[in-house]
């Protein structure tokens, strides 16, 4: 098992964070990030608890190799701003993939600075053949945790 981890600094709360992006997450995820995501559909379970299970479709212009993940909440604590998700079918567990149980999780901590969080990302797969997942993974999250903070600056001075 491999191992992935990141952090990605975010000039928001964490409060506001876990607001913005987990309580409304299938509205916010695609509005967020619409060059990633097109949208996000409950498909069974609780939404936003473990068990629950969801599909996320990809914006096909930015990931033409795959469409869709089917995932699952391992872990979703509102309280203590974490959770974990498996990935179940799709994405980089494609049949032309060499990932394979592939995780992720995040907690959300208070940054160095006041009103600041680190969102910690850990991301957990087999991979049958090295090549640059790793980096792959890094990159997105920084990206991810970009769009998240131009988003929570926009909406605040929209308000």
């Amino acid at each position: 098992m491999k191992r992935v981890d990141h952090d990605v600094p975010t000039a928001h709360p964490v409060e506001e964070v876990w607001r913005v992006w987990i309580k409304n997450f299938q509205a916010s995820l695609p509005r967020i990030v619409p060059e990633h995501y097109s949208s996000i559909d409950y498909l069974d379970g609780p939404p936003l608890a473990p068990g629950g299970i969801f599909l996320v479709k990809y914006n096909t212009a930015s990931f033409p190799h795959f469409d869709s993940i089917t995932a699952r909440w391992d872990v979703i604590d509102h309280d203590k701003y974490c959770f974990k998700v498996a990935i179940l079918e799709g994405g980089h567990l494609g049949e032309h993939s060499s990932v394979k149980n592939l995780s992720y999780s995040a907690q959300l901590v208070p940054g160095p600075e006041p009103n600041t969080c680190i969102t910690k990302w850990t991301f957990e797969y087999d991979e049958s053949i090295d090549h640059d997942f790793y980096e792959f993974i890094k990159e997105e999250m920084s990206i991810f945790g970009a769009a998240i903070e131009s988003h929570m600056w926009s909406s605040r001075s929209s308000t």
